[in-house]
């Protein structure tokens, strides 16, 4: 993919979450493609649940149900592309890794905003995984070599210290240690 994939390991579950609606319905009658072809008048997405649906908090889901809908509902800094490749969402390119491996620095889309229409800055991120790996949901881990993982875990801090927001667009995270592939495993 790129340079740096390996500390991805880390980042992954927080920060590639896809942006798909979860219900689509269109009103009104058929529409007829430009291709020619007639599209059926109910335009509902829908799609099978294998169990009841437990929660939508990203800090605490842990069933496949639960997962499938987060990542409808919430977008992240990256996500997968059609052909299973990381790509850039809420970011407006992958990040820039340092010559160590350690440092990711995103910069953001100044187009995002939240549903109530407040813009989605670098602090939204750090409040989102410092929250997840203060609560210990199962998978805090996914942040665990995020500098400060292990401070905010024992409640000695509630900030992952290795996250910041030079401005609102920047977003720097620094890994305690290497991830992924050739790299250590998180532990919790």
């Amino acid at each position: 993919m790129y340079r740096g994939v390996g500390a991805f390991r880390a980042l992954r579950s927080l920060a590639v979450v896809g942006a798909i609606g979860i219900l689509v319905a269109a009103c009104g009658g058929g529409t007829t493609t430009n291709q020619g072809t007639q599209l059926a008048a109910d335009q509902t997405l829908r799609f099978p649940l294998n169990d009841d649906i437990g929660i939508f908090d990203p800090a605490f889901t842990n069933a496949a149900v639960d997962s499938a809908f987060t990542q409808n509902l919430f977008d992240g800094l990256l996500k997968f592309d059609k052909d299973m490749k990381i790509v850039p969402d809420i970011a407006e390119s992958l990040p820039d890794v340092s010559s160590d491996g350690l440092t990711y620095t995103f910069k953001l889309r100044k187009d995002v905003k939240f549903s109530n229409g407040d813009k989605v800055t670098a602090k939204d991120f750090i409040y989102s995984w410092s929250r997840a790996a203060k609560l210990q949901g199962d998978y805090a881990a996914e942040v665990a070599l995020v500098d400060g993982y292990k401070d905010v875990k024992a409640k000695k801090a509630t900030t992952l210290s290795g996250m910041t927001a030079p401005d609102d667009y920047t977003l720097v995270v620094k890994l305690s240690e290497p991830g992924g592939p050739g790299g250590p495993s998180p532990k919790h």
